[in-house]
């Protein structure tokens, strides 16, 4: 009723109708649009009901999901634990962890200069150990060459190969 009161309502359809009739037209017309509110109220609650219903589905599932992860967290560390357990039982840590350990606290009481010499030193290690990675590979493609080259010649020389 483009937000008419119910005597607005009544006084144009006094101009179309007879006064009884608008009166009982717009009686019918308000009970209608309070029942249609009254839906539209009740269908906007359980809405929300079911707005609020699934967050809180949602809610717990995270929840299990978090659960779930800190158990397989926990059972992953507890499984390291006791393969640290069983190697310290054994007395078979090995050396690498060792001097892990080792370098771990020098690092921490190293000084800044000792630390730039300290890297330096690592990234020329490496650079070396991928020249020396390189020089392996091209030395191994020279005889892979090398030996498919002489595989050829003997080919040819017995007239087996076919050259296209």
């Amino acid at each position: 009723c483009n937000k008419k009161t119910k005597e607005q309502v009544y006084k144009d359809l006094v101009s179309f109708l007879e006064d009884d009739g608008a009166k009982s037209f717009c009686e019918w017309l308000w009970e209608y649009l309070t029942e249609l509110a009254r839906r539209e109220a009740r269908k906007a609650s359980r809405m929300d009901e079911d707005t609020e219903k699934e967050k809180r589905r949602n809610r717990i599932r995270e929840r299990e999901k978090k659960r779930d992860r800190s158990e397989m967290e926990g059972s992953s560390r507890g499984l390291s634990r006791a393969l640290k357990a069983a190697e310290d039982s054994v007395g078979g840590r090995s050396h690498k962890n060792d001097a892990e350990k080792k370098r771990r606290s020098d690092k921490a009481s190293e000084t800044e200069e000792q630390r730039r010499q300290r890297k330096e030193k690592e990234k020329r290690e490496r650079q070396e150990e991928r020249e020396r990675r390189r020089a392996a590979e091209k030395r191994e493609k020279k005889e892979r060459a090398k030996g498919e080259s002489n595989g050829a010649t003997q080919d040819i020389a017995m007239g087996d190969s076919l050259q296209l």
